[in-house]
């Protein structure tokens, strides 16, 4: 370990034979540790969830944290490259489909969806898969969990190829889907079928009919309005069945720091639409060098028959096509709206490596077949249309449970 580095606390692993000379790793884990990569970090954040103020926002909010965790490659003595994590004491479950039979502690390193920042070359990704390997048995961690990871880049193939697959836990892939933005949104109402434009023209009838014209839809980036946006959007999400299956928008300290944050930087937009005075869907996100990220979207189930979260995308499309924007990301998972919306696809999952020993060998005797009969679960809904009617039932449930 070289002198300096000892004197700041932080820890630098031995160069690797295999590595080219001059290679070191570095172990960051606390806020004035960051500051030592802070320029290099905000050069190469490229993700909101990996833009520092953000990451360190999250450290301090989420009480499951322990600290940040933060893995630097050094070459010749400068930073090349970034793995942006968090140590954890969090939990393993383990579910078919929407059923979870057990839950186990773990202390866990999580590493942050886009986390890798700076030079990810093939050599960089090994390097840090390796060290990642290290960091478990040096903090007595049970599990390192990589978010959503691009099934075509080098970690990916690097966590893979350095992990074995008894000790590996890859979720099924998932589509991300990103929606390039045309200069009008005539453009987007062109691409859709004959029959599709006549449902969207009548849904929109029917909405000004019902209502009144009592309809409009209203953006906010102030962070005066963020009371409001946090009351209003809780109203609507606590009717839903993401509510009861536990996922989805919550009007917490951690949704609130982070909005607090993206509005004073000029980069939160709400967007809601209400009838008659109440707001009954809501779309929240990011703006972001030209992207607006898709962060929570929700509607309320008792105005399901308008299609109001459609609605509200259309309205978005005629305020947002030609303004500067160049693209929507819908983030992570597969709702119908995004497949529905998006021109490009990418694929992503999540990995799940664990540390040898005889408490993750007792969850890996549980894990392997119960992972498997979830996937062939979820197959079967996939495939049989009978199966996709019990999914919906289970929402159904979710959601009652949810308004009660």
């Amino acid at each position: 370990m070289n002198v300096e580095a000892q004197a700041a606390g932080v820890f630098v692993s031995s160069t690797n034979a295999t590595t080219r000379p001059g290679l070191d790793l570095r172990t960051l884990r606390s806020e004035a540790e960051l500051l030592a990569v802070r320029d290099v970090w905000l050069r190469w954040q490229q993700h909101p969830h990996t833009d520092y103020e953000f990451f360190l926002t999250i450290a301090r909010v989420r009480p499951e944290v322990i600290s940040p965790y933060v893995i630097a490659v050094y070459r010749d003595g400068q930073p090349e490259t970034l793995l942006l994590g968090r140590l954890e004491q969090s939990c393993v479950d383990l579910s078919v489909g929407y059923l979870r039979l057990f839950r186990f502690p773990v202390r866990q390193l999580t590493f942050v969806y886009r986390g890798v920042l700076g030079n990810a070359s093939p050599e960089n990704c090994r390097a840090l898969v390796r060290e990642v390997q290290a960091c478990l048995k040096r903090e007595k961690a049970q599990v390192a969990h990589f978010h959503f990871v691009p099934v075509d880049s080098p970690m990916y193939r690097a966590v893979c190829e350095g992990s074995s697959a008894g000790w590996r836990d890859l979720t099924e892939s998932r589509p991300h889907w990103v929606m390039r933005l045309p200069s009008h949104v005539d453009t987007i109402l062109n691409g859709l079928s004959a029959k599709a434009r006549k449902n969207r023209r009548y849904e929109a009838a029917r909405l000004m009919k019902d209502f009144d014209n009592d309809v409009r839809v209203e953006c906010y980036s102030n962070e005066s309005d963020l009371p409001r946006i946090l009351d209003e959007a809780e109203s609507i999400a606590c009717r839903t069945y993401q509510r009861g299956l536990g996922v989805g928008f919550v009007a917490n300290d951690e949704n609130r720091e982070r909005f607090l944050i993206e509005a004073q930087r000029g980069r939160f937009r709400g967007y809601f639409l209400y009838l008659r005075g109440k707001p009954v869907a809501f779309f929240l996100g990011t703006l972001d060098q030209k992207v607006l990220y898709d962060n929570f979207t929700s509607y309320d189930p008792e105005y399901s028959k308008y299609s109001p979260g459609t609605y509200l995308f259309y309205q978005i499309f005629e305020r947002i096509c030609g303004a500067d924007i160049e693209a929507i990301d819908f983030g992570f998972g597969d709702a119908w709206y995004k497949s529905h919306f998006g021109t490009e696809q990418s694929q992503e999952t999540n990995i799940s490596v664990f540390a040898r020993g005889v408490t993750t060998l007792g969850l890996n005797v549980l894990r392997i077949p119960i992972r498997t009969v979830d996937r062939l679960g979820k197959y079967a809904v996939a495939n049989m249309g009978f199966l996709r009617s019990i999914k919906k039932k289970w929402r159904d449930r979710a959601q009652r449970r949810a308004a009660v």
